[in-house]
């Protein structure tokens, strides 16, 4: 079955599914529209997506222009970036949001993993359950997290429930992290927070919620973690 822009025969993708991200990085950058068939009203849901990365790690690697991703939603996922040095995109849904992109009416729940990892102290990630970077006028709305582990060990790291950074503008509203989560920075300079994991540069958070999971940061240099943002 091919995925195209809009879907609407199946509601779900089951069996691991090796994955390399649509978008796959800074200069393939997704600017469609992909969505599920708004007149079913339903969200297509992918099970045990598998990526393995370098860079940009998610459903999508990186979207930007007026890239829009709606009611897409994966579960029991195993999301994985890896990088030495540099920096590492790495989310449920898309790696790296900029321009005016959008997000809305997406998750990533029941037992997925979404972790950026690197061999030194090197790299910058930016690791979140939805998203892992946003910067600029992009929008993050009605989206949750739900009993899922994310994770950035070694480095500069950013985790978030929803979105490891933000910055410049970004949005994140109506959307949630919850279900048992766990949110987790390892590192030597490192951030956890239940919706971000950084926010700058006049973004905004608001009407989102953290519950009944675990943040935690634990950087030889600097931790800091909180149930909204650190």
């Amino acid at each position: 079955m091919a995925l195209g822009n809009r879907i609407s025969k199946h509601r779900n993708v089951c069996g691991k599914l090796p994955w390399i991200p649509i978008g796959k990085d800074a200069a393939h950058a997704y600017q469609g529209t992909f969505q599920s068939d708004s007149a079913s009203n339903t969200t297509y849901q992918i099970q045990s997506l598998y990526v393995n990365s370098v860079e940009y790690a998610g459903l999508f690697g990186m979207i930007n222009a007026n890239g829009n991703v709606s009611n897409i939603g994966i579960v029991n996922a195993d999301i994985t970036g890896t990088r030495g040095s540099g920096l590492l995109y790495v989310g449920g849904i898309v790696g790296r949001l900029e321009g005016n992109a959008v997000i809305s009416g997406c998750y990533n729940r029941d037992g997925s993993t979404v972790t950026g990892d690197g061999t030194g102290n090197d790299a910058d990630f930016l690791v979140g359950g939805i998203v892992g970077y946003m910067k600029g006028d992009t929008k993050v709305a009605d989206c949750y997290n739900d009993a899922t582990t994310v994770t950035c060990r070694n480095g500069l790291g950013y985790a978030g429930g929803i979105v490891g950074q933000m910055r410049d503008n970004a949005v994140v509203s109506r959307s949630y992290n919850r279900g048992g989560s766990t949110v987790s920075a390892e590192g030597w300079l490192t951030r956890a927070g239940g919706i971000a994991g950084g926010i700058w540069s006049k973004s905004t958070i608001e009407d989102c919620y953290h519950l009944d999971s675990t943040v935690k940061s634990t950087g030889t240099s600097s931790a800091k973690a909180g149930g909204i943002a650190a």
